[in-house]
């Protein structure tokens, strides 16, 4: 991910939503780290969190841990899709100011 040759630094909120969405038809540990390009210790960070607040939830199938999006962390995706379309918007309008 990178724009006019620099890189950007993604926030926890950014890679939050990444893995919310990888998530939301079940994924296991490998497809979200690789999906949201984290490092393993730092997945499981986010694993540990989300699931705390109610985000995110995890099942065995077949011996496999799969990740879900629970309804908070469905509601999580929509709030943050509908805020990214209003900065898009936002940027579109030459950023007005508030």
């Amino acid at each position: 991910m990178h724009q006019n040759s620099e890189f950007i630094k993604r926030g926890r909120i950014e890679i939050t939503a990444n893995i919310l969405e990888l998530s939301v038809r079940g994924s296991g540990k490998t497809r979200l780290m690789y999906g949201s390009t984290t490092s393993f210790p730092q997945l499981k960070r986010y694993l540990k969190n989300l699931g705390e607040h109610g985000l995110l939830e995890c099942e065995i199938i077949d011996g496999h841990e799969i990740y879900r999006a629970t309804d908070k962390g469905k509601e999580f995706l929509e709030k943050y899709d509908e805020l990214m379309v209003y900065l898009q918007k936002d940027d579109k309008d030459g950023g007005k100011k508030i």
